[in-house]
């Protein structure tokens, strides 16, 4: 047996210096990790999976430092395979098993291994995590993990970064483990492609080498050239089964998601796969799963978090006992990023000896992330990355193998669904953390999301994205006041609300006529003829008009409508009820009540504003907005200049004001309505707070 391990040894050392010829990052790299239970698991695995499947495999086991390594000697029983336990500055190789050594953490780096010295405790080392991270990083999408027998959760957040690299995880199905911890927790993530036995795992890897992603890298996007009409159909139906438009992902990224999720149906043909999506709706929630790219942790880039505290000190100084720091974490995921800023604050008002309160709110578009992040109860293996001890015991609390976040931090976080694309935005926002999202999103709609945070923001507010992401070519509106870690203050300055909220109804359509890339969305394209003449018609003879919410928040506006409305004094509100001028408000307010309560268009006749130069005759008219694809209580407002003769109108307006008992009358009925809808309004937030309430507690 030891002439065989040194001939092995030899063999390593031959292959180590064998050049790859750039064929680097050609075949799969499969890391495999097991604990308790394990060593039956991997022989059982061994004796299924071919000898020329073409991919590496790395075997990570929990094992004692103070015991020689028997570990290859073992699974060679059960492979035609080399196995070799390894050694530093190896390359890996297809078709070949490497085992780790006893007392080390192994990496990976340019396909070559790196043994490492434990720096944690035994007991407390996690190498099955350690090592997939490496290998997530190093091979992206050729990287697999496994997840075999085991206690513990070691090997929970590494699988997290595989699949963060569109990677493929396969986890042992419980119930047939020795020691189901391992296999639970990895799970519990939410994130695995295949929970299955062990003697279905080599068919699952043999398609997964054969799938075009683990091909050379002119084949990874095949798929863009197929019929954009095939993609757009299939946009179309996730749009349409989960109410989310995907059409601003990133193109590239769309593709990939695509191929993945048609490989493991075994379909080349994008035109099969989505006849396939619209007979079967279980395919379109894995689908919509793979488009959300839930991947997330506490305190990610704990340096960030230290540049996060220097940078909201100074707003949380401002704040007085009663005063509210607000925050907005869109795509919050699981929480994990909501309930680390939550702690940071707390930690900051402790430091600098303030009280003020703490209103997070934390929204995402996936239901179950949302359900997940409100019961605030993670994998004990968190414990082990970037959470101190001393927020662990501060802030936590440990119950079997879950950590859960303590009552008084989950108290100032409040999750909700929401598309922050094409929702109404939080506003008067202190902190807005939007990290690792716009990474996935096209150049255009980053562009539309970056001056709406400015309009959340308040002045001096903070926006922190990710590490990868910046405000482009928004210098304007904000400051940057840390360029390592991406964190950017807003600047006093009024952004012209038509190119926010322009930027904001735009990402409400539905699929773009074209598809996002084509060679018209690479340079801005020429206007034709027609539409030249379409928008100076719309520009010169169309009615000033708005676009409203059912409070008055103005969403787009058309035209010049400066005649009819004006900023209010103070801070600057785009709000078309205070904005509205003396002789409109009062109509405008009821008009819009009345189409909201009735659902139909409401006409004003022969309104009399007052202008500088005098008054001014107009017709109003309020409607609902009710295209397809647009969110309900939308209302467009029209303003319509008349000719009439004002003296004549003058004389009547003012003969009205003098018949005292009709304008109470008509103001008391007007109160009474806005009562009724204050009533209403106030009876359903009390059954929100009821529901938030008990959702906050039942965990």
């Amino acid at each position: 047996m030891n002439e065989k391990r040194k001939s092995f040894s030899r063999v390593s050392a031959k292959k180590a210096i064998v050049p790859l010829k750039n064929n680097y990052g050609a075949f799969p790299i499969v890391g495999i990790g097991g604990s308790a239970g394990g060593l039956e698991a991997f022989e059982q695995f061994f004796k299924n999976m071919p000898s020329d499947s073409g991919m590496a495999f790395v075997v990570i086991a929990h094992l004692d430092p103070s015991q020689r390594g028997m570990l290859p000697e073992l699974i060679q029983r059960a492979t035609k395979m080399d196995v070799l336990q390894i050694e530093d500055g190896e390359k890996a190789l297809p078709n070949t098993v490497y085992v780790i050594p006893s007392n080390k953490d192994i990496a990976i780096l340019h396909g070559a291994f790196q043994l490492l010295v434990p720096s944690a405790e035994r007991g407390l080392r996690l190498p099955i995590d350690f090592f997939l991270h490496s290998l997530a990083i190093d091979r992206k999408d050729r990287a697999v993990c496994i997840i075999f027998s085991g206690m513990g959760a070691d090997g929970s957040l590494g699988l997290r970064k595989i699949k963060e690299k569109q990677g493929m995880v396969i986890v042992q199905e419980p119930k047939t483990a020795k020691y189901d911890s391992m296999p639970l927790n990895a799970v519990y993530t939410g994130l695995a492609d295949y929970i299955i036995p062990i003697e279905e795992m080599a068919p699952k890897l043999i398609e997964f080498e054969k799938n075009p992603l683990v091909k050379k890298d002119q084949e990874v996007l095949k798929l863009s050239n197929e019929p954009l009409n095939e993609l757009q159909k299939i946009l179309e139906m996730i749009r349409s089964y989960t109410g989310h438009d995907f059409s601003f992902y990133k193109k590239n990224t769309i593709y990939r998601m695509l191929e993945k999720r048609m490989a493991f149906k075994e379909m080349k043909n994008i035109a099969d796969y989505t006849r396939y999506l619209q007979a079967n709706p279980g395919e379109m929630d894995l689908l919509f799963k793979e488009f959300l790219i839930g991947v997330t942790h506490f305190f990610r880039d704990p340096l960030a978090f230290k540049a996060l505290q220097k940078a909201i000190i100074p707003i949380l100084k401002t704040k007085s006992e009663g005063d509210t720091f607000r925050v907005w974490v869109p795509g919050c995921s699981t929480g994990e990023e909501a309930y680390s800023i939550a702690i940071v604050i707390n930690e900051c008002l402790k430091t600098i000896g303030r009280n003020c309160k703490v209103q997070i709110f934390a929204t995402d578009i996936d239901q179950k992330a949302i359900e997940k992040a409100r019961s605030g109860s993670y994998s004990a293996a968190l414990r082990a990355v970037n959470i101190s001890k001393e927020r662990l015991g501060r802030f936590f609390t440990k119950k079997d193998e879950l950590i859960h976040v303590k009552k008084e931090i989950r108290e100032t976080v409040a999750f909700a669904l929401q598309n922050a694309v094409k929702d109404p935005p939080f506003t008067k926002i202190d902190l807005l953390s939007c990290r690792n999202l716009l990474i996935y999103l096209t150049a255009e709609l980053q562009k539309k999301l970056i001056p709406l945070f400015h309009y959340s923001l308040n002045a001096g507010g903070v926006l922190f994205l990710g590490p990868a992401e910046n405000i482009g070519e928004y210098v304007d509106i904000f400051t940057s006041l840390d360029a390592k870690w991406r964190l950017f203050k807003r600047k006093d300055v009024v952004y012209a609300v038509p190119r926010i909220t322009n930027n904001l109804l735009e990402s409400l359509s539905s699929l773009p006529r074209k598809a996002e890339g084509a060679e018209e969305d690479k340079a801005e394209r020429k206007a034709t003829l027609p539409e030249v003449v379409r928008r100076l018609l719309l520009d010169k003879y169309c009615p000033a008009s708005a676009v409203i919410n059912s409070k008055g928040d103005i969403l787009y506006i058309n035209g010049h409508t400066g005649k009819y409305l004006e900023p209010s004094p103070g801070q600057p509100v785009m709000n078309v009820f205070d904005m509205a001028r003396e002789g409109l408000r009062h109509e405008l307010s009821s008009a819009v009540y009345k189409a909201e309560l009735v659902n139909k268009k409401v006409f004003c006749k022969d309104l009399l504003i007052k202008l500088d130069e005098g008054y001014k005759p107009i017709n109003l008219t309020v409607e609902p907005v009710k295209e397809p694809g647009y969110s309900s209580g939308l209302f467009i407002v029209i303003f319509e200049d008349i000719e009439t003769n004002i003296r004549k109108m003058k004389s009547s307006f003012s003969s009205k004001k003098n018949h005292a008992v009709s304008e109470v009358e008509k103001e008391l009925e007007f109160a009474k309505g806005q009562l009724r809808k204050m009533r209403t309004d106030m009876e359903n937030s009390i059954e929100e707070l009821k529901s938030m309430n008990e959702e906050l507690q039942s965990g």
